[in-house]
């Protein structure tokens, strides 16, 4: 019995005052600002091997999660930016589930049907492969993702 109540405390929801509570911010500028230190020109970075740019990577993506997780951003653009960057990420990682989990935060933050629509479709494209978007992008389109109704 013990061991049972013990169980349904651990499960049991936490209080709202002792969730982590997000900062709520209305525009970019009240987001913290990065600065990525470069030894090296960007130029060099871009071009050399997946090890020598998976550092700075890292970092980038590092900060876009802390501040998706930190911060609860009400401005619609700016959180769009903050997942295709997070996408951006995925597809450099060639990520395939990852680039399909951002693809579709990325269209629940749209605020429009067509937008919602087409965020992504590249980037799906490229994680699925050509064959294989072909069934899915025709899927999409069958469930009535977008009506021209609407």
């Amino acid at each position: 019995m013990k061991v049972l109540l013990l169980i349904a405390a651990l499960l049991a929801p936490l209080p709202v005052a002792a969730q982590a509570a997000k900062t709520v911010v209305t525009d970019e500028t009240q987001l913290p600002r990065f600065a990525y230190p470069m030894p090296t020109p960007p130029s060099t970075l871009l071009i050399a091997s997946d090890a020598a740019f998976a550092p700075f990577l890292a970092s980038v993506e590092a900060d876009v999660e802390k501040t998706l997780a930190t911060y609860d951003i009400q401005d619609k653009s700016t959180r769009r930016d903050y997942l295709a960057t997070r996408l951006a990420g995925q597809i450099l990682k060639n990520d395939a589930a990852g680039i399909r989990a951002a693809v579709a935060e990325l269209r629940a933050a749209e605020t429009k049907p067509a937008s919602a629509l087409l965020a992504g479709r590249l980037q799906l494209a490229y994680a699925a492969g050509p064959a294989d978007f072909a069934t899915t992008d025709r899927s999409a389109r069958c469930r009535g993702a977008w009506s021209p109704t609407r």
